[in-house]
């Protein structure tokens, strides 16, 4: 939805999109410091299926949504990072099925967060599970699905 919304600004709005880019980045970092914090930190709100079903991933995408100006703003990339980012949109869908479901919820429930010091290391520990086990459910999962796909619609229209 958020991304829909950003889409929608950046068409209709050009001139604000391209002038608040720096203003939109610092305050989606700021959502996401916010959200890190009640997500990970004050663990009395992250117990409460209201604030995760509801908050958490509005603040998510609200956060990403004002990152994506800048991120339009640059135009070319290479090495390391161009390969990060279009690797992350590969496996993106399998990110979106285990972020929330299995990851965070093991974490919360096995990691008893009493200090900042160890919120950062499961939010670390939760990013670096989310993308490694993302990549295995992409290349075990999702693309023999994808090529087996490919194959039929291929052998269908050539017949």
């Amino acid at each position: 939805m958020f991304g829909v919304l950003a889409a929608w600004i950046k068409f209709n709005f050009i001139g604000l999109w391209k002038s608040s880019k720096n203003y939109f980045f610092c305050f989606g970092l700021i959502l996401l410091a916010i959200n890190f914090y009640f997500g990970f930190v004050n663990r009395q709100w992250a117990l409460h299926d209201t604030f995760m079903n509801s908050f958490y991933f509005t603040f998510v995408g609200l956060g990403i949504m004002f990152l994506v100006p800048k991120a339009d703003s640059i135009k070319s990339g290479k090495g390391i990072w161009l390969r990060f980012f279009t690797y992350t949109s590969l496996i993106s869908y399998s990110i979106y099925l285990l972020n929330y479901s299995l990851i965070l919820k093991c974490i919360q429930h096995f990691i008893p967060i009493n200090s900042i010091a160890i919120a950062l290391i499961a939010f670390i520990l939760f990013w670096a599970l989310v993308y490694l086990l993302s990549i295995l459910l992409y290349k075990f999962i999702e693309l023999p699905f994808l090529n087996y796909r490919d194959r039929i619609t291929q052998k269908s229209k050539e017949i």
